[in-house]
């Protein structure tokens, strides 16, 4: 079903190349049809980082493949949840069981790490805002909570990001070395009251959660 709607949306120019799951994770990459002739040597993975780093709740997908004889490389995941700065190494870990299974399951020289010649990595990655990484001052969660909505009224999102712990990591070189990301200009995209799009639930820190 998940894939059929995916088809109808994207129109029937487009073909499915490959798609793997893992429990209710999914990644499906479609090309369209004029290209499809050139891609080859197509590969999938999905490695499991839940509880006892077996249970498939949280891990990570990829799929590999050759187009035009160019490796490209694509990786969704959903990493470690929770607020606090105790669960951005989990987070980091996460990341490194992740593209270490690469290097175990693809071919030699052909190992998520280095040898692709543009790899997108999307999902959930959970990294949360934290404005002491900003000013080094400690903060009760409500008081987060309320001077992160200022801010996001404010819409003074490039104080938000230099406040976002993944931000942090790369730049520290902690994981993702090498990787690129566009400064966001939207409000963070976690976490909405179900039903509205319009208030942030007071219980989590609004955060940049969903990352490409």
């Amino acid at each position: 079903h998940f894939l059929a709607m995916l088809q109808i949306h994207l129109g029937f120019s487009y073909k499915l190349i490959t798609n793997v799951r893992l429990l209710e994770m999914k990644l499906a990459v479609f090309a369209h049809t004029r290209i499809t002739p050139v891609i080859g040597e197509v590969q999938t993975l999905s490695k499991a980082t839940g509880i006892g780093g077996i249970f498939g709740n949280k891990g990570g997908l990829m799929a590999r493949m050759k187009v035009c004889g160019v490796p490209l490389c694509f990786i969704s995941c959903h990493l470690a949840a929770h607020e606090g700065e105790k669960e951005v190494k989990h987070r980091n870990s996460d990341l490194y069981e992740i593209f270490k299974a690469s290097s175990g399951k693809f071919k030699k020289h052909l190992d998520a790490w280095y040898e692709h010649d543009h790899t997108f990595l999307i999902g959930d990655l959970n990294y949360r805002i934290n404005l002491s990484i900003v000013d080094g001052n400690e903060r009760k969660d409500n008081e987060m909570f309320n001077e992160v909505i200022e801010i996001i009224k404010n819409k003074n999102f490039g104080l938000l990001y230099s406040a976002d712990q993944l931000k942090r990591e790369m730049k520290n070189q902690q994981v993702l070395c090498g990787f690129n990301e566009m400064e966001p200009n939207f409000e963070p995209t976690f976490k909405y009251i179900p039903g509205n799009l319009s208030q942030y639930n007071p219980q989590r820190i609004p955060s940049y959660c969903d990352r490409i």
